[in-house]
């Protein structure tokens, strides 16, 4: 598989497949879909470098870091939503500066003692 033009004369189903849903139901409908062939080098190659562009997309539209891990014999990617919104820390029952302090630690990813104090 490494070094032939076609895996999938020799595996069925080698080949990298790369789909967008809406939401996190992955029985909606495709928003996107990208079928990658050819040998593991090429595959790999352009999967790893859109792992770089997912990355930098994350922190551009200020999105957590997407997880980006292995289940099985399928590479996956999760993107998450920020849930530390002031509306959702205050149904936590955070008093006022707490999420201020919650909110500057995710601004400024860290808060010392003093910074708290301050606020």
């Amino acid at each position: 598989m490494l070094f032939t033009r076609r895996p999938q004369d020799i595996f069925i189903q080698s080949g990298v497949k790369c789909i967008r849903f809406k939401g996190t139901d992955i029985t909606a409908d495709m928003l996107d879909f990208k079928d990658i062939e050819g040998d593991l080098f090429s595959q790999v190659e352009e999967v790893g470098s859109g792992t770089n562009k997912i990355i930098n997309w994350c922190k551009e539209w200020e999105l957590p870091e997407a997880e980006i891990g292995i289940s099985g014999t399928s590479i996956f990617v999760r993107f998450r939503k920020d849930i530390f919104t002031e509306k959702y820390l205050e149904k936590l029952g955070l008093n006022e500066r707490q999420i201020k302090a919650v909110l500057y630690a995710k601004t400024k990813g860290k808060i010392t003692n003093k910074e708290y104090q301050n606020l």
